[in-house]
């Protein structure tokens, strides 16, 4: 689940599920990213966007259609709401089964993540409930 932590991170997240919903997903994730840490670009604005998304063999319009569609805007409210309720305030998380979380700082690393989050009992990954 892409991080909807306002400004950027909610247009990254509806990028996510636009791309999600034309089938590119797998395409584009990589590049995506690859585009914003690594080439500087910004990929903020549906166009510009729209724009990436078109070497991934859909067009401009179809891309536009999907970022400002009812289905994609949400999906991003949804993630938005299930990290409210997981009371995320950072990246990287993992969370489990939609109950455990688990951080860098639970952990003990970012390396440990994977092994706590995996681990039979979880006892360092602290269990979120619902208020």
């Amino acid at each position: 689940m892409p991080a909807t932590m306002g400004g950027d991170w909610n247009q990254h997240a509806l990028a996510f599920y636009a791309a999600e919903e034309l089938g590119i997903l797998d395409a584009i994730h990589d590049d995506f990213f690859h585009a914003i840490h690594e080439e500087g670009r910004g990929l903020t604005g549906n166009a510009e966007i729209a724009e990436f998304f078109s070497d991934y063999g859909v067009s401009e319009e179809e891309a536009q259609q999907a970022l400002g569609s009812f289905a994609v805007k949400s999906q991003v409210n949804q993630a938005n709401s299930r990290m409210r309720k997981m009371r995320l305030m950072g990246v990287p998380a993992l969370i489990v089964d939609g109950r455990y979380l688990c951080t860098p700082s639970s952990a003990g690393s970012l390396a440990n993540m994977p092994q706590i989050a995996e681990r039979p009992g979880r006892s360092r990954v602290r269990e979120e409930r619902e208020d």
